[in-house]
C-alpha cells in the first residue's frame, strides 16, 4: 500500500464518520449524555445492544468474504455503511426521534463531507457535452478508453486513483483517456446507454472506442438491462480491454504517421 494513497484518512470524512459509527457507544456508555438520552436505562450497554453488534460482525464477515472488496477505502466504506445502520436501529429501538435524529446526521455528514476525490496527476481528457462526440470523429485513429462517472458516486470515487495511473501508464496520441460527468450530461450519458441516475448501478463505467464506434465496456448490461457486476482494478481493465495490445497499436499508428510526415517534408523539399 502506498502511503500517498493513505493521505485521505486526515480528511474530514475519515475523521467523522468514525465518531458516526460509535455515536451510540459514546452516548450510551458516558456520562452526562446517558443520562440525558437515555433516562430510563442504565448508562452501559445492554445484552440487546450487544447482540445486534454482534449481529453486526457476522453480517460484516460474510460480506466481506463474498463481495472481496479490493482496496482498503471499499473495505472502510462497508464497515461505515454496517456500522451506521446498527447505530440507526439501537437510536430508533430505543426512541424513534433519536433514530430520525441520526439518520438526518448521517445525510448531512454524506453531503457536505463525501468521500475525498482524486487530486493527482493524469492524462485524462474531461469532455463538456457533445465535445464527446466530436473527438470520436474529429480522428478515428485514436482509440479512447472513456469512463462515465459522477462526482456523488462513492465506486467512482475509489476508482478514480487507478484509472489515473492506467492513463499515466498507457496515454499516447493515438490511445487517449477521457470522463464524462454524467450528473452534469445526462443526455450524452443517456445517448451512450449509461444510466446515471441515482440508484444507478452502472457507475462507474467504462467504454472503448475504436474508430469512433464502441468496441468493449464494463458493466456487461444484457438487452434484459441486467447488470453484470465489475471489480474496477488496474489488472482487470489491463486485460479486458487489451490495454498492452492497444499500446503497442498505438505507437504502431505513430510510427507510421511520422514516417509519412517524413516522405511527405522530403517529396516538398
Amino acid at each position: 500500500m502506498k502511503l500517498a494513497s493513505l493521505k485521505p484518512l486526515l480528511s474530514a470524512h475519515y475523521i467523522l464518520n468514525p465518531v458516526a459509527c460509535l455515536l451510540y457507544v459514546i452516548l450510551k456508555t458516558f456520562q452526562p449524555f446517558c443520562v440525558w438520552l437515555f433516562p430510563d436505562d442504565e448508562c452501559q450497554m445492554s445484552w440487546r445492544d450487544l447482540e445486534l453488534l454482534s449481529f453486526l460482525f457476522i453480517v460484516l464477515a460474510v460480506k466481506n468474504r463474498k463481495w472481496k472488496p479490493v482496496t482498503w477505502q471499499e473495505v472502510v466504506a462497508m464497515v461505515f455503511m454496517f456500522s451506521k445502520i446498527a447505530n440507526f436501529v439501537l437510536f430508533a429501538r430505543s426512541d424513534f426521534r433519536l433514530g430520525l435524529i441520526y439518520l438526518i446526521f448521517c445525510f448531512v455528514l454524506f453531503l457536505v463531507f463525501p468521500e475525498p476525490s482524486y487530486s493527482g496527476p493524469d492524462e485524462i481528457q474531461f469532455f463538456r457535452g457533445p465535445a464527446l462526440d466530436d473527438a470520436l470523429c474529429a480522428d478515428p485513429s485514436v482509440t479512447w478508453l472513456v469512463e462515465f462517472y459522477a462526482p456523488w458516486c462513492p465506486p467512482c470515487v475509489r476508482f478514480a486513483p487507478t484509472f489515473a495511473e492506467l492513463s499515466l501508464r498507457y496515454n499516447h496520441s493515438h490511445l487517449r483517456f477521457g470522463k464524462l460527468d454524467v450528473g452534469k450530461y445526462p443526455i450524452i450519458a443517456e445517448k451512450h446507454k449509461v444510466d446515471g441516475s441515482a440508484v444507478s448501478k452502472q457507475l462507474p463505467t467504462l467504454i472503448l472506442y475504436e474508430g469512433g464506434k464502441e468496441t468493449k465496456r464494463r458493466p456487461l448490461v444484457d438487452r434484459r438491462g441486467v447488470i453484470t457486476p465489475y471489480t474496477f482494478t488496474e489488472v482487470n481493465i489491463e486485460r479486458d480491454f487489451n490495454l498492452r495490445d492497444l499500446k503497442k497499436a498505438a505507437e504502431e499508428k505513430g510510427r507510421l504517421k511520422e514516417n509519412r510526415a517524413k516522405k511527405d517534408k522530403s517529396k516538398a523539399e
